[in-house]
């Protein structure tokens, strides 16, 4: 009689086990996938290897970025390599919030109609792909997506939505000075002349007969100081007014890199802005005079801990 009980007991834990499995079988199958870049069919081959990207802004040719070498063009001018960068990683790694079914008829409702989308056209060497976003989402960072050749809308989320509405300016390198591969700066003022040269973790400032090396997190702020003597606007076609200011420069800077050696010259424009000549460059930087602190101050104070 006991083993019989045992027996039957047995049976039904069994039974039950395997109710609760199948229960929770079922509950798995019955959760949605996760959708992801690459499952709603973008290339990531193509942008981990762009060489070109194009964004339309309906029918109109908003910019082009063209990478020449490890430069990025902007429509032919100096484009900020490490802002394009970024814009292919946010595609690369976008969030899809959701799948909103097909497109068809619904086009308006999206703003994904012809007159209204931006089109983002991404080269590889040997093939493209189209993203076609439509208006921004709900959530932070959203915008409604299309593939080309596809029909479905997707709620996609990341970085790049914002910065395919930026202009061709926003898009230019502004900063003046590269720390990369850079090796020394002979400053000239209209009071004095100093220079500063540059190891891989440390730098050492020649100013006025004294020399302090700067090493550590002083070292870390005199580069980030260094990159943001940096324009914030470009006069493409300067007035001759314009470039008879540089007959009187108030600063220039000779900048020696591995391979290469260009000049800087400043020219006073109002209280607020100077302008800026590259010697490699065929147009002007405007220039936040407050940005120009580095060259204008004394150095050893600045960077010095006593």
């Amino acid at each position: 009689m006991l083993n019989r009980k045992i027996r039957n007991l047995s049976i039904i834990i069994l039974i039950q086990a395997l109710l609760i499995s199948g229960l929770l079988l079922n509950e798995y199958r019955s959760i949605p996938e996760t959708l992801s870049a690459s499952k709603i069919g973008l290339d990531s081959s193509i942008i981990k290897k762009a060489r070109e990207i194009s964004i339309k802004q309906g029918n109109s040719l908003k910019l082009t970025l063209i990478k020449s070498e490890e430069q990025w063009l902007v429509n032919g001018k100096p484009a900020d390599s490490g802002k394009v960068n970024d814009f292919l990683d946010s595609i690369l790694s976008m969030s899809v919030e959701s799948d909103l079914g097909p497109l068809k008829n619904r086009e308006r409702e999206f703003s994904l109609d012809k007159f209204s989308r931006y089109v983002v056209e991404i080269k590889s060497d040997k093939k493209s792909q189209s993203l076609i976003f439509g208006k921004p989402g709900p959530t932070l960072h959203s915008r409604y997506l299309v593939l080309e050749g596809s029909n479905n809308v997707y709620l996609v989320s990341g970085a790049f939505t914002d910065e395919i509405t930026k202009n061709p300016d926003d898009w230019r390198e502004k900063r003046l000075i590269r720390i990369n591969n850079l090796k020394r700066i002979e400053v000239e003022t209209t009071s004095t002349n100093w220079s500063i040269d540059f190891g891989s973790r440390s730098a050492e400032i020649n100013y006025q007969g004294k020399t302090l090396k700067v090493e550590g997190e002083d070292f870390e702020r005199l580069k980030i100081d260094i990159e943001g003597a940096k324009a914030d606007g470009f006069i493409d076609d300067p007035t001759q007014k314009e470039e008879r200011l540089f007959k009187n420069p108030e600063i220039k800077l000779t900048i020696f890199y591995t391979k290469e050696r260009k000049e800087i010259v400043f020219a006073k424009k109002d209280s607020d802005y100077y302008l800026a000549k590259d010697s490699k460059i065929d147009y002007l930087f405007l220039v936040p005079d407050f940005n120009l602190d580095i060259f204008l101050t004394n150095p050893i104070k600045n960077y010095s801990k006593e």
